[in-house]
């Protein structure tokens, strides 16, 4: 009686050093444009509520305290009709700790979620010898918030009637 030679199972080590295959990377290749895509601001449209949008979206996100509380004071800063700060009225990492009570460290981290989920982009021009003298801040609604504000305002509009 004869036995097939033994194949050597992969492990978690050999996996990760294995090519992924073209349909594997296509796929990825979707699966970060669909993401882009959600996170990609909304358009508020002609009439531009900003403000009442941004706010509900927030109440909505399911993010933590600090983030939310973060999130709302920057949006307090903006126009309320396109959400746009001036950089004359840009708040900064100092003032926002002091506006929400927090320490800087936790408006930093609050400023990191709130950026990755597509609510604010943070920019920080540098120097030449390369520090960053100040953190601007615009907030932005994501698309598939605004998607899910919609939706939530045409239930209620239907329930309503």
């Amino acid at each position: 009686m004869t036995t097939a030679p033994a194949t050597r199972r992969p492990s978690p080590a050999d996996l990760a050093t294995r090519r992924p295959s073209p349909a594997d990377l296509a796929s990825r290749t979707r699966a970060a444009r669909r993401q882009a895509d959600l996170l990609a601001p909304a358009d508020l449209g002609p009439r531009g509520r900003f403000r009442w949008a941004f706010t509900e979206g927030i109440h909505r996100s399911g993010m933590t305290p600090h983030s939310r509380l973060v999130a709302l004071t920057v949006a307090s800063y903006a126009n309320a009709q396109r959400g746009f700060i001036k950089p004359e009225r840009q708040p900064g990492l100092e003032r926002l700790a002091a506006d929400t009570g927090l320490a800087v460290a936790q408006v930093a981290v609050a400023l990191r979620v709130l950026e990755s989920r597509g609510w604010v982009s943070v920019t920080r021009p540098f120097t030449h010898d390369g520090r960053s003298l100040h953190t601007y801040v615009q907030p932005h609604i994501p698309r598939h918030a605004m998607d899910q504000l919609g939706a939530a305002r045409t239930e209620r509009t239907t329930t309503d009637a």
